[in-house]
């Protein structure tokens, strides 16, 4: 009887011990799932980012043509006024010696 107890008590410590092993195991499993998972949150996160500041790019770009252009139609606007001016002959001296300059 008494080897039997000791039988089962060797089983049970085995079991134990595999038991261990075993939630040692799944442990390290999930921190390897946990760091794969984190690592694609990461990268995805990264894309967004970069996404997002390609998206802010193109817009700034897009601002910076549309002020080009005012600025170049004014510009046209305004020689446009004053060669209109210097044909009728209403413009300033000063304004008739920059227009032949232009």
């Amino acid at each position: 009887r008494t080897q039997r107890q000791y039988d089962l008590v060797m089983q049970l410590v085995d079991l134990s011990e595999r038991e261990r092993a075993l939630e040692t195991q799944l442990g390290t499993e999930k921190r390897h799932i946990r760091d794969a998972v984190q690592e694609e949150v990461d990268l995805y996160i990264q894309q967004l980012r970069l996404e997002l500041l390609a998206s802010q790019n193109l817009q700034e770009e897009y601002a910076r043509n549309i002020e080009s252009a005012i600025q170049q139609h004014v510009f046209d606007a305004r020689k446009q006024s004053t060669q209109t001016m210097v044909a009728l002959g209403k413009a300033p001296t000063a304004v008739k010696k920059q227009a032949l300059k232009d």
